[in-house]
């Protein structure tokens, strides 16, 4: 395989991303958000998922699939410099004074993702690092969170485009050569999957002197995958990482661990009863504080 150590490489960040806004999700949904091993996994999944994406740039740049000139990648630096340098101009263009309406303002920001996207297709890496580093430098506003008004417009833009990658991923899913030999491999995927979130979980959680228990929970939650790992792995199958069989096989591993995690947290009978928000051990004063 030409680009073996590439493939390595990329095969294991698969294995270690966590799937940040679905494990968000659950925890609220049973009110965890705000307990220690919410905020536990939390923490966790957003500083996993940052070094995935950081290292899977480099395996991007070092497979060099497209075969583009290697010093194109050394321009990622002054471009990212240049981003920073007008980021003034952006916070200017995101505020709510700036007297244009949210809507133009939201296409402003959507162009800017393009082009950025698109210069970092033209370095030889994939364009999802590039609106990925655009959304990440856009300016936040005095509370830390982008204007209410353009997130509700990339969240109706996403709600429609969503619905559209689910499909062109599932049309890429080939089950019908699933024979022994593809059950055996996804055993394999499977054990590695699940050992390595659900073991490096819990011993982690554990050095943190967390019980049995909550270790174990962390770690089934650092197990769920969700549209985070299709992103990577339509990455993957794009610069020829993998091939139809072994994304399909990916594909069904990324659906098992994620869709176990709801049922691994009720056995492990993991509450907001159980585990009550980190407040709760507070004094009455710094509460009410």
């Amino acid at each position: 395989m030409p680009y073996r150590t590439a493939f390595v490489l990329f095969f294991a960040l698969s294995m270690a991303v966590t799937a940040f806004p679905v494990l968000a999700r659950m925890l609220v949904e049973r009110g965890l958000q705000r307990s220690r091993l919410g905020v536990l996994a939390l923490t966790s999944a957003s500083l996993s998922d940052v070094l995935v994406w950081g290292l899977l740039v480099g395996v991007v740049a070092l497979a060099n699939p497209a075969g583009t000139s290697p010093w194109r990648l050394v321009l990622l630096v002054p471009y990212v410099a240049l981003l920073l340098a007008v980021r003034p101009l952006l916070r200017h263009l995101v505020r709510p004074t700036s007297g244009r309406p949210p809507k133009d303002r939201f296409v402003l920001l959507f162009v800017g993702m393009l082009v950025s996207a698109g210069i970092t297709e033209f370095l030889g890496l994939h364009f999802i690092f590039g609106a990925f580093i655009f959304g990440a430098l856009v300016p936040r506003d005095a509370k830390g969170t982008l204007h209410a008004d353009l997130v509700r417009q990339a969240t109706r833009l996403g709600g429609l485009l969503l619905p559209i990658y689910f499909v062109i991923a599932g049309l890429q899913v080939d089950l019908s050569g699933f024979g022994v030999t593809g059950l055996l491999t996804l055993a394999l995927i499977l054990l590695v999957a699940i050992g390595g979130k659900l073991g490096g979980g819990y011993l982690g959680a554990r050095a943190a002197r967390l019980d049995h228990r909550t270790a174990l929970a962390v770690g089934a939650l650092m197990n769920t995958r969700g549209l985070t790992e299709l992103v990577i792995l339509t990455i993957g199958l794009q610069l020829g990482f993998l091939d139809g069989p072994l994304y399909t096989l990916l594909v069904v591993m990324a659906v098992v661990t994620t869709a176990m995690t709801g049922p691994l947290l009720s056995a492990l009978k993991v509450t907001d009863r159980t585990h009550p928000p980190i407040d709760a051990f507070l004094p009455v004063s710094a509460n009410r504080s």
